[in-house]
């Protein structure tokens, strides 16, 4: 998809768009504070059925991808929002990077006197 010689650049960067804007709603969502949902720990039985979430899309996606194996390439009329499009559905499917932003900004959430210094960290977060 990010290496048709249409548009590339701007592919490119539709692409970073559209997963930084993903992972920064996690970091903003964990800024704002997980705690007011009543998270306070996790039990042995949530990481349980958190694991078996993930086999389940692992092997649901590696069954999709196998099916559409013949299935013909498809050009896009508008290859930079499809472009963003993907870097956000990547960014949804990066479950573990996710949970690390969504900490992250919980930890910065708690550690800042303010909403606009701690937004000011989450935006250092995910530049870095």
């Amino acid at each position: 998809m990010l290496t048709s010689a249409t548009a590339p650049w701007g592919r490119a960067v539709a692409y970073a768009i559209g997963s930084t804007a993903v992972f920064g709603v996690a970091s903003v969502i964990g800024l704002l504070g997980v705690q007011a949902a009543g998270l306070r720990g996790v039990a042995p039985g949530v990481n349980i059925v958190l694991g078996i979430v993930m086999i389940g899309a692992a092997a649901s996606m590696a069954v999709v991808h196998r099916r559409r194996q013949h299935v013909p390439v498809h050009v896009s009329r508008h290859p930079v929002l499809a472009a963003a499009g993907v870097g956000a559905g990547v960014a949804i499917q990066s479950f573990g990077r996710l949970l690390v932003l969504l900490a992250g900004g919980y930890r910065i959430g708690t550690l800042t006197d303010g909403f606009v210094p701690g937004l000011a960290l989450v935006g250092l977060m995910l530049a870095i």
